[in-house]
């Protein structure tokens, strides 16, 4: 083997492998492609065991004598093509047959030239070099193609101008529920009868106009799924060739069923949110971080006197809360974003706020912190509390009347108690003294004008007593509300 001579930059580089048993054949050889204008580095090999070695380097060319003492071009080809290397085989042979060229032709080579006529050599090798190298783009495009089909995260599809899949990966042969090669060939409409015409349709359309359609939403059933209703997005694409003639449509699908139901439901639970605000009886207020009014509920509406329109992206502090505390409130607000603390936060406080008339009112307000939020929102829950702050002081009014009525009460009690027991002394004497003298009066012994005036005394502590029985019984009445003055 004859070893590689570096490359120079002044001319064309060329590496070839020569199959040639003969040295004087192969010198030959290199000094026409260095008339053509190349700069020849290679390797001469006659044994297939030989050329075997030689193809683990690359070569631009390989140049063959067609028959050879141990060896022939047929052979060499047959070494090439098991290695699966696409190289541009040209047999050169001194004599060779119209039926010998055919058969080298049918097994793999790209050319063949008669030594005796090298002329057309170079060229014949600048033309196999670069449709070799036009070969191995194609082959990376497709490669890359079919690594972009095969890998994308998305549905892509090819059909012809009658609307036939030519390609289609599997994630989108995945819908009809058959493998992406029973596609090939077929129609839309012949896989999926209920979305296909409408598919088609849209193809037609990309085809007369030329222009792509583009982010068109489709929904329906699919053979793979029946019964579940799916959708998509999609855009469809002219594809066209080098010269711009459209040669079919591309289609680029990506399904976005868990986004609708995602989405439908966020519009649920926004409308349960909305539902919930605006029948809550409590005012609620959603804040941002700056302290910023993002919502405001009906009854929040009724309580300070604004409407959700006058007061959303404005402070709440310059409009709900009296001008003494607004300092108070704004420097909560920054404590809560830089600890994720403070003293209203997760409780319930009780706080003048500011009608919009400019009147302050009582309130109870508690405020959370919405998760997951980020930059935090804040929601106030607030009550209005003047109801029941009248209540709580006429509550502490009526206390302290009854105690003042219960004080009376006690004093009028020790009076009457008084006053009851004063008459009752001297009756209960004179009525023990006229006992004491009844067996004197019966003798004689006791005078009847002492009896007379004993029991006149008697009767005016019984009709005394009377007196303060009823002045007792109709201070019950009045206490009572039963006595009509």
């Amino acid at each position: 083997m004859i070893p590689l001579r570096p490359r120079s930059n002044a001319r064309k580089q060329l590496r070839a492998l020569i199959v040639e048993d003969s040295e004087r054949d192969t010198e030959l050889l290199v000094l026409e492609l260095r008339r053509g204008g190349y700069e020849v580095s290679f390797a001469r090999v006659q044994t297939a065991e030989s050329m075997q070695a030689s193809l683990q380097e690359d070569w631009d060319v390989v140049l063959s004598d067609y028959t050879m003492p141990r060896f022939s071009a047929l052979a060499a080809l047959e070494v090439l093509r098991q290695t699966g290397r696409d190289i541009p085989f040209i047999i050169v042979s001194g004599t060779i047959g119209e039926e010998a060229a055919v058969e080298g032709l049918k097994a793999g080579a790209h050319d063949f030239l008669v030594k005796d006529r090298l002329a057309r050599l170079s060229h014949a090798i600048e033309r196999e070099v670069r449709e070799a190298h036009i070969r191995r783009e194609r082959r990376d495009a497709t490669a890359l193609l079919d690594s972009l089909y095969e890998t994308a995260p998305v549905g892509l599809a090819f059909v012809d101008r009658d609307l036939r899949f030519v390609r289609i990966n599997e994630k989108l042969a995945a819908i009809s529920g058959l493998p992406a090669a029973e596609h090939i060939g077929r129609r839309a409409r012949d896989l999926l009868p209920t979305l296909g015409p409408s598919i088609e349709e849209t193809h037609r359309r990309v085809l007369e106009t030329g222009r792509p359609i583009l982010d068109v939403e489709i929904s329906g059933e699919t053979p793979a799924a029946p019964g579940q209703r799916r959708h998509w997005l999609v855009n469809h694409y002219p594809v066209r060739d080098t010269r711009g003639a459209i040669l079919g449509v591309g289609s680029m699908v990506v399904e976005i069923t868990e986004r609708k139901r995602a989405e439908q439901a966020l519009r649920e639970g926004e409308a349960r949110k909305t539902a919930i605000l605006s029948s809550a009886f409590d005012g609620i207020i959603a804040l941002d971080h700056r302290g910023l009014i993002v919502d405001f509920n009906p009854a929040a509406e009724r309580m300070f006197g604004y409407t959700a329109e006058q007061l959303l992206g404005k402070e709440m502090a310059e409009f709900l809360i009296p001008p003494g505390l607004r300092e108070q409130h704004r420097r909560g607000i920054a404590r809560l974003l830089a600890t994720g603390e403070g003293p209203v936060l997760g409780k319930v406080v009780e706080m003048p706020a500011l009608h919009a008339n400019g009147t302050e009112f009582p309130v109870e307000l508690a405020i959370t912190v919405v998760e997951g939020q980020e930059p935090p929102i804040f929601t106030g829950y607030i009550r209005e509390i003047s109801s029941r702050k009248r209540a709580e002081a006429e509550r502490e009014r009526l206390v302290v009347e009854l105690a003042e009525a219960v004080r009376v009460r006690d004093e009028f009690l020790s009076i009457a108690s008084h006053e009851l027991r004063t008459p009752l002394t001297p009756l209960q004497l004179q009525v023990n003294t006229l006992l004491k003298r009844v067996s004197d009066l019966a003798q004689g012994r006791a005078s009847r004008e002492w009896v007379e005036q004993s029991l006149e005394r008697i009767a005016r502590q019984g009709y005394r007593l009377e007196r303060l029985v009823g002045q007792l019984l109709d201070v019950s009445r009045i206490t009572a509300g039963r006595l009509l003055l």
